[in-house]
C-alpha cells in the first residue's frame, strides 16, 4: 500500500491507492515500495532472519518498559511519603529503579531529567549541593546561603523562640523582591522593620556568635570564590556576606554591582573606602599592572578640618558622595570610548572602572578575612577555570546582539576576577596558567583566535613587565580587555555589525 504523493511529499490524508490489491499502482508507485524494502533489508535484515528477530526482541523489551508517566507517578508516590515541609536527607529510597509490573527483565533507571528536579529537593551540606550541581551559579548560592546566615543571626537571642522566630523572619526577609531605586535611595532594611525592632531589646553580645558568623563568612566566601571563579560576587551574595560581617563586628565594606540604566553618576563615599583598600593590598601585583591601579596615596583619609574635602566629598540627595573617585572613573572610562553610544553604555564604562578600582569587593575580603594563603594556593587553578569559562563564552554563538554584548561584559569581569586571583600566584604559576589559556585558545576557529590574540598579548606584555598607555594599548598588538564600549566593540565579529555598519552598546 502506498500513499498518494505530491510534488511536496507524502500526503497522509491521500487515499490508499492499493487497500485491495495493487493494480492501482504505477511504475514509480513500485520502484518506490522495490526502494523501501531493499532499505530496510539492506539495515535490518530479511524477514525471520537472526537479525530481524534480535531487533524486534529489543523492540518488545523498550516496549513494555514503563513510560515517562508511569516512572512519574512512582516518584509522585514516593514523595509523597516523605515530610513536606523539609529537604530529603537520602535520595537513594525516591530514586530506585522503577518496576511497574512490567515483562522488563530488569528495573527502569530513573530518567537524568527526573533525577534533575528531585534533586532540588536534597538536603545536605552546601558543598555536596554545589558539587552535585544542584547549587549551579553564585545567585543559587545566594539563595540557600540565608538558610545558614538565617540561623547565625538569631544566635544573638539567648531565648529559643525569640532564636527561632528571628530565624525565620531572616529568611523569609531574604526571599523578598529586589527593587532598583534611584538618587543612591536604598530598600528598607531588616532592623528597621517594626516587629525586629520590638524584639531588638532582648539581643545579647556573645562571643560564641561573632566567632560562628565569622566562620560562617570566610566558608562562604571560599564557596563562591571557588566554586564559580568567573562571576562576580552577586547582589544578594554581597547582602548576605554583609550581614556576617556586622555580625561578626568586623569593620569589613562591600559595595553592590550598579545597574547602567539607572545609575546617576556618584559613589558614595564606602567606593573610595574599598577603592583605598584595594589600592593597598594589590599595589605591585599583575592586577595593578594591568589595570593601572592608582597608588594608595591617591586616597588620603578625608578629614573635614584639613583643607581639600569639598574638591572631594560632595552631599547629594542628603548623603556624602566621594568626587575624587567618581572624577577618576569617569576619566578612566575615556579608554572604552570608541565612537557613538547610548548613556547606558557610556555609565556602563564608568561602573565598570569603579569595579576595577575596587575589585569589585575582592581584595577586602581576601585582605581582612586572610584569605590571602588559601589564594595563594588555588589561585592558578581559579584563574584556569575563569580563563577556561571566558573562552568558551567567546566562542559560544549568540545570535542576538545584546546577547553577545552581555557576554562581552561578564567575560572581562571574570577577566578581571582571574587576575585578582593570580596576583597570588608566584611569577611561574602565572606563566604556566596564560600558556594554558593561549593552548586552550590555539583549539579555537582561527577568526576568533585573531581577534582574541591582542588579549593575550596584553597579559603577557603585562606579564613580562609592560604597562598599557592611555588608549589601553601595549606594544604592537596587545590590548586591554575592558568589557563596556562606548561604540562597537573591537572583540565583536565584523559579520555581526548592524546594517547601518556600527553596534552601539548599550
Amino acid at each position: 500500500m502506498v500513499l498518494d504523493q505530491a510534488k511536496s511529499g507524502p500526503n497522509p490524508n491521500a487515499p490508499l491507492r492499493c487497500e485491495t490489491d495493487s493494480t492501482a499502482l504505477t511504475g514509480q508507485d513500485v520502484g518506490r515500495v522495490r526502494m523501501a524494502l531493499r532499505r530496510s533489508v539492506a539495515r535490518w535484515g530479511e524477514p525471520e532472519s537472526e537479525q530481524r528477530t534480535t531487533l524486534r526482541a529489543v523492540q518488545r523489551l523498550w516496549a513494555s518498559r514503563p513510560t515517562h508517566k508511569q516512572v512519574a507517578d512512582v516518584l509522585v508516590e514516593r514523595l509523597a511519603n516523605v515530610p513536606q515541609n523539609a529537604g530529603i536527607a537520602d535520595l537513594d529510597p525516591i530514586l530506585a529503579a522503577v518496576h511497574v509490573g512490567t515483562e522488563a527483565e530488569h528495573d527502569v533507571r530513573v530518567p537524568d531529567s527526573f533525577v534533575r528536579k528531585v534533586e532540588r529537593a536534597l538536603e545536605a551540606p552546601i558543598e555536596q549541593l554545589i558539587e552535585r550541581r544542584v547549587v549551579s551559579s553564585s545567585e543559587v548560592l545566594a539563595e540557600v546561603l540565608p538558610q545558614i546566615t538565617s540561623h547565625v543571626a538569631a544566635g544573638v537571642f539567648g531565648d529559643p523562640t525569640l532564636r527561632e522566630l528571628y530565624a525565620r523572619i531572616y529568611a523569609a526577609f531574604r526571599h523578598r523582591r529586589s527593587l532598583l531605586l534611584l538618587n543612591l535611595e536604598h530598600q528598607v532594611q531588616i532592623h528597621e522593620l517594626p516587629w525586629v525592632k520590638a524584639i531588638d531589646p532582648f539581643r545579647q553580645r556573645r562571643a560564641d556568635t561573632r566567632v560562628n558568623a565569622l566562620g560562617t563568612l570566610r566558608h562562604a566566601c571560599l564557596l563562591a570564590l571557588g566554586s564559580f571563579p568567573q562571576t562576580i560576587l552577586p547582589n544578594p551574595l554581597v547582602r548576605e556576606l554583609t550581614a556576617l560581617a556586622k555580625q561578626a563586628e568586623l569593620d569589613l565594606p562591600f559595595i553592590e554591582e550598579v545597574a547602567a540604566d539607572i545609575f546617576m553618576g556618584s559613589f558614595t563615599l564606602k567606593w573610595r573606602e574599598v577603592a583605598a583598600i584595594a589600592s593597598d593590598v594589590m599595589a605591585d601585583t599583575l592586577y595593578a599592572r594591568y589595570y593601572d591601579l592608582p597608588a594608595v596615596a591617591a586616597w588620603p583619609p578625608i578629614d573635614a578640618r584639613k583643607p581639600g574635602i569639598p574638591e572631594r566629598v560632595k552631599t547629594r540627595w542628603g548623603k556624602p558622595t566621594a568626587v575624587d573617585f567618581a572624577q577618576l572613573c569617569n576619566e578612566r572610562a575615556r579608554e572604552a570610548m570608541l565612537g557613538d553610544g547610548s548613556f547606558v553604555a557610556r555609565n556602563g564604562a564608568v561602573i565598570e572602572q569603579s569595579q576595577i578600582l575596587t575589585t569589585h569587593n575582592l581584595a577586602p575580603l581576601l585582605n581582612r578575612l586572610e584569605l590571602t594563603g588559601r589564594v595563594s594556593d588555588s589561585g592558578a587553578e581559579w584563574a584556569s577555570t575563569a580563563f577556561d569559562w571566558i573562552v568558551k563564552e567567546h566562542t559560544t554563538r549568540y545570535d542576538s546582539w545584546r546577547s553577545q554584548l552581555q557576554m562581552l561584559k561578564n567575560t572581562a569581569y571574570a577577566f578581571r576576577q582571574a587576575l585578582v586571583f593570580l596576583s597570588f600566584v608566584d611569577p611561574t604559576g602565572q606563566r604556566q596558567v596564560v600558556s594554558e589559556l593561549k593552548a586552550r585558545a590555539a583549539s579555537e576557529p582561527g577568526d576568533w583566535q585573531a581577534r582574541f590574540a591582542p588579549v593575550i598579548h596584553g597579559l603577557e606584555a603585562v606579564l613580562e613587565g609592560g604597562y598599557f598607555d592611555v588608549t589601553g594599548h601595549t606594544g604592537p598588538t596587545g590590548r586591554r580587555f575592558l568589557g563596556w564600549s562606548v561604540g562597537r566593540h573591537w572583540l565583536l565579529p565584523r559579520a555581526d555589525e548592524t546594517r547601518a555598519g556600527e553596534h552601539r552598546q548599550g
